[in-house]
């Protein structure tokens, strides 16, 4: 069922263009799928009402599922009124490998989005994730919460090798991978956005980091359940120079900012964002003889909003910059404050870390 499942998504999804017509009673009522598989678009209801009518023709059985894309939706409040999205809902019993989209069932159903355009089966978009959502059935009005987004399923890697001249110039090959959620977000991103335009943007955050960057070689794509960029930067000027000893930042790819929270105290909660995972790995090839002075202490921190940890090791003339953020998507209170801001100065420190490098 799986894959029967997947193809009747997939063309739904793909192939119905998302028109929002609601006018009338098609704010209310969902057009006839014939009409719809005519006309080749549709709202979400339209969708919604389309891909059940291919399930049940290839004896699946499905329900409509009324959400909010903008607001969290409360049980306690009755009215029809809070709802502005319609999605589909299967039995989790009707799909032949449940474990597989075990990331979109919640309650013994399992949901699927037929308007967003980039999220696949077992994928919820990241606007729903966490919500409460209602099958529409004369009997049945229990609401069901979908799934909170994990930091696993919306996570990035950054896999680059860099090259430090004699003069201070740095050149590198930066690969970006993105999994999960965060994956369907960056394809439908590269749908809609050119090349050049994600070619642009990477120059702009970069130079913000280190003036003069030069990017060459911008590629993107996608493969399976991933989205991927590659290109090649070069910074003329690099390493800060300090007497006879050169001060080197080993990540490149992220800003080391002072500490946002800086007040003695704090009235409202602290948040970090999202439920994120972002690992990067870099490693620097160093000119013959040159050496990195200091000890290399690993640096680990963390709280309930997530944890940092930042490695570096040398070995001959390369050194590996390693850095790993979790973020769980916790809020914490005022009275943590103090925990929240020696979180931000660690993962403040790990991202803005310097290393002292001494030529022969």
């Amino acid at each position: 069922a799986n894959e029967k499942i997947q193809a009747i998504a997939t063309f739904v999804r793909d192939d119905i263009r998302y028109v929002a017509v609601e006018i009338g009673k098609g704010r209310w009522q969902p057009r006839p799928a014939a009409t719809t598989l005519h006309n080749r678009f549709g709202d979400c209801k339209d969708k919604t009402t389309l891909m059940r009518e291919m399930l049940k023709a290839a004896g699946i059985p499905s329900r409509a599922v009324l959400a909010n894309t903008t607001h969290s939706v409360k049980p306690d409040l009755p009215t029809p009124f809070q709802f502005n999205h319609c999605i589909v809902a299967i039995p989790r019993s009707a799909l032949s490998e449940p474990a597989a989209w075990a990331d979109a069932c919640a309650g013994g159903w399992f949901f699927f989005d037929p308007t967003h355009p980039s999220t696949r089966p077992g994928q919820i978009p990241d606007g729903l994730l966490g919500d409460y959502v209602l099958i529409a059935s004369e009997n049945d009005s229990t609401f069901y919460r979908l799934p909170e987004r994990s930091p696993d399923s919306y996570r990035r890697a950054y896999d680059i090798v860099a090259t430090l001249a004699q003069d201070g110039s740095v050149s590198a090959e930066v690969n970006v991978r993105d999994y999960g959620l965060r994956a369907a977000d960056t394809r439908y991103e590269f749908s809609t956005t050119p090349p050049e335009k994600e070619k642009l943007a990477w120059t702009q955050y970069l130079s913000k980091l280190n003036p003069g960057v030069d990017i060459t070689e911008y590629r993107n794509g996608s493969a399976g359940d991933t989205a991927w960029e590659s290109f090649r930067i070069r910074y003329p000027k690099y390493l800060v120079h300090a007497g006879g000893l050169n001060l080197l930042k080993p990540d490149l790819i992220h800003s080391g900012e002072p500490p946002l929270l800086t007040r003695e105290q704090r009235v409202h909660p602290i948040n970090f964002g999202s439920a994120r995972l972002t690992a990067t790995s870099i490693l620097w090839h160093l000119p013959p003889g040159w050496a990195v002075e200091g000890d290399m202490v690993p640096l680990s921190a963390g709280c309930e909003s997530g944890n940092v940890e930042a490695r570096v090791r040398v070995s001959n003339d390369t050194l590996r910059y390693d850095l790993t953020e979790t973020y769980t998507g916790a809020m914490l209170g005022a009275s943590q404050y103090g925990v929240a801001r020696k979180f931000n100065r660690d993962l403040s420190s790990a991202k803005g870390m310097t290393l002292l490098i001494k030529r022969p």
